[in-house]
C-alpha cells in the first residue's frame, strides 16, 4: 500500500498509476480531435515527431514513476507495454478522424520515447 503522509490512510498500489492513466486519457482525447493544420515553413526537424516524442516521453515518465511508486509491481514490461499500446490506440483512433492521419512512424517515435523514459528512470533508485 502507498501511505499518504499525515492522513494515516493508504491507497492501493495501483493508484500510483493514476497520473499516467490521466495523461494517457488526455493523449487519446487530443488524438481524437480534428485540428486545422498550421502552415509552417519546411524545417529540417519534423515538429510532429518532436511533439510525439515529448508527449509520449511524458507518458513514459509517469508510467515508470507509477511502477516505482507501486513498489515495482507488476513486472516492468506490463506498464511499458500498456504505454506503448496507448500510442498504438492513438494512431488507430486518428484513422477515423477527419483531417488526421495515422502514421506507423508516429507510433514508433512514441514507443522510442517511452523506452527512453523506462531505460533512464527505470534503473534509478
Amino acid at each position: 500500500m502507498i501511505s499518504r503522509t499525515g492522513t494515516g490512510r493508504s491507497l492501493p498500489k495501483y493508484a500510483a498509476y493514476a497520473p499516467a492513466a490521466v495523461w494517457a486519457a488526455g493523449l487519446l482525447v487530443l488524438g481524437s480531435r480534428t485540428f486545422r493544420p498550421i502552415p509552417l515553413p519546411d524545417l529540417i526537424l519534423p515538429l510532429d515527431k518532436v511533439a510525439h516524442f515529448g508527449l509520449y516521453g511524458g507518458l513514459g515518465v509517469l508510467a515508470v514513476l507509477g511502477w516505482r511508486w507501486a513498489g515495482r509491481q507488476p513486472a516492468v514490461w506490463l506498464p511499458f507495454c500498456a504505454a506503448v499500446l496507448v500510442g498504438a490506440m492513438d494512431e488507430l483512433l486518428q484513422r477515423r478522424v477527419a483531417a488526421r492521419s495515422s502514421d506507423v512512424y508516429d507510433w514508433l517515435v512514441d514507443a522510442i520515447a517511452i523506452a527512453v523514459a523506462f531505460l533512464v528512470l527505470g534503473r534509478r533508485g
